[in-house]
């Protein structure tokens, strides 16, 4: 059956594709008070604006109830009120065209009029106007470039710029044109509309039989969309897929994430659940504040106070009849508060935080106010990071109803105070009034109970078993880290222990107390080995060579009358002797060398003092060999430090401490750090430059590693963030062709970009597997993938060539325009559509120069740091990777020039 779309059903569709539908066939529900009242603050509005366009038009040249068609419009009258567009498809009545002159003489167009009832203009109010412009276009040259809204109270005009990509509304109008002839029926999903809607209790109660995953509030449409493509498609499916999280090892950083499966796992098993741990501040007085407000004039009218102090409760509410009023409810409530010196606020949302702030730019006292804000605690927060009600919301009406506790008037909501507020306007009744006294103060005992719930809850975190008892209504109450075992493996930690004499007994456990202190008594070799002296054997191995080292002048006064090692005339000790290590690199193998090196005390006769020669001090302790092999070891076969000390002592007789080891890379680093910037001078002033980053889990913290390359150097680099700011400096003097990704922070950077088409491939492939019946989606990947083949065909027959690529030039034309006259219903291609023409020029930018790949080759370069990364994650530091990012840049250059790493380090 087919239908006509009207106003209504416009107007509906935009807040809710389900309520636009049950609007289009006619589906009735009870309207709420509160859409009641936005539809008379309408007609207010449209009353008030009709007045002023009689006033503002030139010679009365205003119409209405008018048929929109060309012969209408040039007719030139400054207003159309009520203009009607009707066709086969849609009968809509605009609520008015103002004409608007341009810069050219006798030119002008209609910009499309929009009347609503609050003052605040929302995404829907811009979308209907959008639609209103594109439907009028048809009917002149010039299409609208802005709309107009009234709205408010005090009938407030504000002109709103209108998009001029008509793409978008020719998808939504192709969506409501299958809505309207039949070929769709949109699915149920609930929203933040639904509190507004008509259709509320009997979308809700669908959503129930469904167990609709909408039902949990927080939920975003696309998150469901996705859950549904993996097969969940209810709240009960969704609990079963909850698995606890295991915390990183020194996480300071607080998790902020609502997690779905648990909520979802709190409403099946009716059970409140605790995730991590958290404190509320405790403190003799307890203060819950709740204000009511206006939203439309910004004005709060009502600050509610329920203070707990001496076990004693005190209501507190401070009224205002007017918004001139604010600031002095808001010095009553601050003297009020100023009266208690240990005190904690509690509030359930941002509103009164945002308030506070606010009425500090105009209050006097601001000591007492930057108290209020350091104690004033959220509720809300410590709920949504850590605890889970088997509620459908986080509001405070759903979670403190759960607890028991009920309002006196049923239908008591933000939105109802509203109504109330603008009903106690009208004649000023006192029993409206009396109604938000009665709400506010129920609002702040509400939170009490809510608060105190938690605090019972969180008191009790350290008992042993996983559910007790929170309070009088029996609530069932278990700990995340008791869901399951979080670990299979042995953890290997400091227990720590509640009996003092358990910890005794542990500590006598360790191997190394009893290898030192037990069994030693009964063994001889134990014993044996034990008491002999350790001697270092770098002292044992025999010298290769032996080295005098003898000064020729003094290094104080130059002069060249020096004597040394003449015990009787110095009174100096036995000479003294270095020993240094190498490597040697023969054509068959390796071998050691040990040099020997031996001076003496020397004495000046001219200045008459004592020294030992320079060039002995100087001395390193391991030659550029030995470093060699020990790096090219760590850097090409990624071996632990440790293990290189091991091999030393074991290949060679070389004994290296580990910290000797550590040193070596550092030395090592030093060395080449000149080499390492030189790279990065050499990709930079060259024409192409490939780009990709991955992550890295350091000891403390959590960085990102950055490779260049030009296909003949590599530079890696570390930063502690994924942001991209830094490229901009660092590429400033760069003119060539940057290859990436499709991450945005290289968007900015200003140099010709092509993007990897291999990623691009990738996740059109997961695309067609995650969506196998998306004839749309197949329908943009069939014609880039036989593009793409033949230009690739190009590419393996004459290589990277202008000349050749350029007849490919009018394909990808045809390609781009067929993408941009489709109009996609799918919201995986519509997703495509728009990332392929937001990267339309950097897609094949590779066929309009030579020597430009169409894939980001620096994923090789990241492969090959990935390799130590699986090695050393979690247990390197920053200064540990940075000194390893010198050498692999080095090691990686080497192997993309053909040259051997070892040979080039030796």
């Amino acid at each position: 059956m087919k239908y006509i779309a009207t106003n209504n059903f416009i107007e509906s569709y935009v807040y809710c594709r389900y309520k636009g539908y049950l609007t289009l066939i006619n589906k009735s529900g009870i309207k709420t008070d509160y859409e009641n009242l936005q539809l008379r603050l309408r007609e207010n509005v449209k009353k008030e604006a009709f007045k002023k366009f009689e006033h503002q038009a030139a010679n009365n040249k205003t119409i209405k109830d008018v048929f929109i068609n060309k012969d209408s419009l040039e007719k030139g009258s400054d207003f159309i009120l009520n203009a009607h567009i009707k066709n086969n498809h849609m009968s809509v009545i605009i609520d008015g065209l103002k004409k608007i002159n341009t810069k050219q003489i006798n030119q002008y167009f209609y910009a499309p009029i929009l009347f609503h009832g609050s003052s605040i203009i929302k995404k829907e109010q811009r979308i209907i106007l959008e639609l209103y412009s594109q439907y009028i276009s048809k009917f002149q040259t010039i299409v609208p470039t802005v709309g107009i809204i009234w709205h408010g109270k005090n009938c407030k005009k504000t002109t709103v710029h209108i998009n001029s990509d008509s793409r978008k509304f020719r998808q939504i109008q192709q969506d409501i044109n299958r809505i309207c002839i039949g070929e769709e029926i949109p699915k149920l999903i609930l929203n933040k509309h639904c509190q507004i809607c008509e259709f509320q209790s009997y979308c809700h109660k669908k959503a129930q039989q469904e167990d609709n995953l909408s039902l949990i509030r927080e939920i975003s449409e696309k998150k469901i969309k996705l859950l549904n493509r993996k097969g969940i498609l209810t709240v009960t499916q969704l609990s079963h897929t909850f698995r606890p999280r295991r915390n990183r090892k020194n996480s300071t950083k607080k998790s902020k994430i609502r997690y779905y499966e648990l909520q979802a796992l709190a409403i099946r098993e009716q059970k409140i659940y605790i995730l991590g741990t958290t404190k509320i501040p405790n403190s003799p007085t307890c203060i819950y504040l709740d204000i009511e407000s206006d939203p439309d004039l910004d004005f709060v009218y009502l600050i509610g106070l329920v203070i707990i102090e001496h076990n004693s409760e005190k209501n507190y509410s401070f009224w205002a009849d007017r918004k001139e009023q604010e600031i002095q409810i808001f010095s009553q409530f601050i003297n009020e508060v100023k009266k208690r010196n240990n005190f904690t606020i509690f509030s359930y949302g941002a509103h009164e935080k945002v308030f506070i702030r606010k009425m500090k730019k105009v209050s006097l006292d601001k000591d007492i106010i930057n108290k209020i804000q350091n104690s004033l605690v959220n509720t809300l927060s410590i709920i949504y990071n850590h605890i889970y009600f088997p509620t459908y919301s986080n509001s405070l009406k759903d979670i403190a109803k759960y607890l028991g506790f009920s309002w006196t008037e049923s239908d008591a909501s933000g939105l109802q105070s509203i109504v109330w507020r603008a009903e106690w306007e009208v004649n000023y009744d006192i029993s409206w009034k009396y109604k938000l006294l009665t709400y506010n103060t129920e609002d702040c005992i509400a939170l009490k109970i809510v608060t105190e719930t938690i605090c019972r809850i969180l008191s009790n975190t350290n008992l042993d078993n996983d559910s007790f008892v929170a309070n009088k209504n029996s609530l069932s109450v278990s700990f995340v880290e008791d869901l399951e075992n979080l670990s299979h493996y042995q953890n290997w930690r400091n227990v720590e222990f509640a009996n003092p004499e358990f910890e005794f007994i542990n500590k006598r456990a360790y191997f190394d107390y009893q290898q030192e202190r037990i069994y030693i008594r009964n063994s001889k070799n134990i014993r044996k080995a034990k008491s002999n002296k350790y001697i270092s054997p770098n002292r044992t191995l025999p010298a290769s060579e032996k080295i005098k080292i003898i000064a020729s002048e003094c290094p104080f006064c130059k002069s060249k009358k020096i004597i040394n090692g003449i015990r009787k005339e110095i009174k100096a000790q036995e000479p003294r002797v270095k020993r240094s290590f190498d490597i040697i690199f023969t054509p068959n193998g390796l071998r050691r060398r040990v040099i020997e090196y031996r001076t003496s005390i020397h004495k000046c006769l001219t200045c008459n003092k004592e020294f030992i020669p320079v060039e002995y001090q100087r001395l390193d302790k391991h030659f550029h060999g030995l470093k060699s092999w020990a790096i090219f070891q760590h850097v090409e076969h990624r071996i632990y430090l440790s293990v290189i000390s091991k091999m030393l002592e074991d290949f060679f007789g070389i004994h290296l401490d580990n910290t000797e080891v550590y040193i070596l890379k550092s030395l090592m680093t030093s060395y080449y750090e000149i080499t390492y910037k030189k790279i990065l001078e050499n990709i930079i002033s060259g024409k192409l430059i490939h780009i990709d980053e991955t992550t890295i889990e350091l000891k403390d913290r959590k960085g990102y590693i950055w490779a260049f390359t030009n296909l003949e150097e590599v530079f890696y680099l570390y930063r502690p963030s994924r942001e991209g700011g830094f490229l901009h400096e660092l590429l400033s003097s760069f003119s060539g062709i940057l290859v990436s990704d499709f991450y945005s922070a290289y968007d900015g950077i200003p140099c010709p970009q092509q993007k990897c088409l291999i990623h691009l491939i990738r996740d059109l492939n997961q695309d067609l597997l995650n969506n196998p019946f998306d004839k749309e989606l197949k329908s943009i990947t069939q014609p880039f993938g036989i593009l793409l083949r033949k230009i690739i065909e190009t590419v393996d027959k004459f290589g990277l060539k202008k000349k050749h690529l350029s007849q490919h030039n009018q394909s990808v034309l045809n390609f781009f325009h067929f993408i941009d006259d489709s109009l996609f219903s799918s919201d995986v291609a519509r997703a495509l559509q728009i990332r392929l023409i937001k990267n339309r020029h950097k897609l094949f930018t590779f066929i309009q120069h030579d020597g430009i790949p169409w894939n980001n080759n620096a994923e090789h370069a990241i492969k090959k740091f990935t390799d130590y990364r699986d090695l050393y994650n979690k247990i390197t530091t920053k200064d540990g990777i940075e000194s390893y990012l010198v050498l692999l840049s080095i090691c990686q250059t080497c192997h993309y020039q053909g040259i051997d790493f070892l040979k080039f380090l030796i």
